[in-house]
């Protein structure tokens, strides 16, 4: 109940959409006055069932506050690119391994 009071809450605030990842959850920034001192609060919402596994890093530093502007378009470009490529990295790297063991079984006697 209080999640979904929350949630109504937060639709209704001062709220600025900071961006959006390839899946489509939203990301939201909120300046408050905290006691005479002005906080952000950032949060996501979610598109469809929340699974906090499924953010990309770069939101998920920003979220935390590891890094004070937002992930852009490009950059997230760019870092799904660079992922993708240590990925085939990582598999030809393994052929290889597979391909020496497998000649060392073979000829080791």
């Amino acid at each position: 109940m209080s999640k979904l009071l929350a949630r109504i809450a937060g639709y209704l605030s001062n709220r600025t959409l900071v961006g959006v990842d390839k899946v489509g959850n939203r990301y939201f920034t909120r300046t408050k006055e905290i006691d005479g001192i002005m906080k952000e609060k950032r949060w996501v919402v979610f598109k469809g069932e929340e699974d906090p596994t499924s953010l990309p890093v770069e939101w998920i530093c920003w979220l935390n506050g590891q890094r004070k502007r937002a992930p852009t378009p490009e950059e997230l470009i760019e870092m799904e690119a660079r992922r993708e490529l240590v990925k085939q990295n990582v598999a030809r790297k393994l052929l290889v391994e597979l391909y020496r063991s497998f000649c060392f079984f073979l000829f080791s006697g």
